[in-house]
């Protein structure tokens, strides 16, 4: 036991030794980053009273503010809220308790039917749909709508990834990998969170950056 202990944290001072390499070779400065508080105060204010809300935990919320704050700095703070909402629930996602107790399996058929209307999805689903909606508020068009569709496919995939079926998938599976990594990423979504309508109504101006 011993021996294993010695070799695994040699193992780490190798690789901690090899990061540091690294970052030296490129120059890399550490940030030292702020939080912002009246960011963090409207978060914590925003989902006071979800039914979800005990699903949420700090480090959820913490790190959805970090990814509304830093990045989005430029956007108004009614978006950054939104952004920082959309995150913590999506990261609270990647535990397949939390994803099988918020109940969203339905929630594609639910929005077929509307949002008003009575279906299956409640919780956090619920208030993910509801910072979707406002979307339009923040964003033109063509960018709501595609932080929208790609929010469905991460839901989707979501879903696929914690089916308790195992899924075998054969050796010429490369590109469906890749296809699901892009969907799990969310990335459009991302990316069209920084082009807010107020300050760029235009899609045509920065839509040739994507993806």
């Amino acid at each position: 036991m011993r021996g294993q202990c010695q070799d695994d944290n040699e193992l780490v001072e190798m690789c901690r030794s090899r990061v540091k390499d690294f970052l030296d070779k490129m120059a890399y400065v550490r940030y030292h980053y702020v939080p912002d508080a009246e960011l963090s105060a409207r978060v914590y204010e925003a989902c006071r009273d979800w039914s979800g809300r005990h699903l949420l935990s700090d480090r959820h919320l913490t790190t959805g503010i970090a990814t509304g704050d830093n990045p989005y700095r430029h956007v108004s703070m009614e978006a950054r809220v939104a952004i920082s909402l959309f995150t913590s629930i999506a990261v609270s996602m990647d535990d397949p308790e939390i994803l099988a107790s918020i109940n969203c399996p339905n929630v594609h058929l639910d929005l077929c039917g509307g949002l008003d209307s009575k279906g299956n999805t409640d919780g956090l689903a619920l208030e993910l749909m509801r910072i979707l909606r406002r979307m339009w508020e923040y964003y033109p068009r063509f960018c709501a709508s595609a932080i929208f569709l790609s929010t469905m496919q991460f839901l989707n995939i979501s879903l696929l990834d914690h089916n308790p079926r195992d899924i075998v998938l054969p050796g010429d599976s490369t590109k469906f990998i890749e296809y699901r990594r892009v969907l799990d990423g969310c990335s459009e979504a991302y990316t069209c969170f920084i082009w807010e309508k107020s300050h760029f109504p235009d899609p045509d101006v920065y839509i040739h950056t994507i993806p």
